[in-house]
């Protein structure tokens, strides 16, 4: 059982992944870093301050779909099922 105190824990995994992701953008080719490294941790960031912001709100739903909204986007590359 969580305390009142406790971050959630939505929020402590992002943190995480958002220290390991920025750790790795360092590493990569400086070609990339600029462009793609630059745009993931900026995603990342952005994420991530959406999630602190939803703690802290008595509007969570709302900020939260902002943060869900761009996962569903139709992507033209990934498999299709077929049914």
């Amino acid at each position: 059982m969580t305390r009142r105190s406790d971050p959630p824990v939505v929020l402590v995994k992002w943190y995480d992944f958002t220290k390991w992701v920025l750790g790795h953008v360092d590493n990569f080719p400086k070609n990339q870093r600029f462009v793609f490294g630059q745009r993931l941790a900026d995603g990342v960031l952005a994420i991530l301050e959406l999630i602190v912001d939803a703690t802290y709100s008595d509007k969570k739903s709302k900020i939260l779909l902002e943060v869900i909204v761009p996962f569903n986007l139709p992507r033209p590359f990934s498999p299709q099922r077929h049914t």
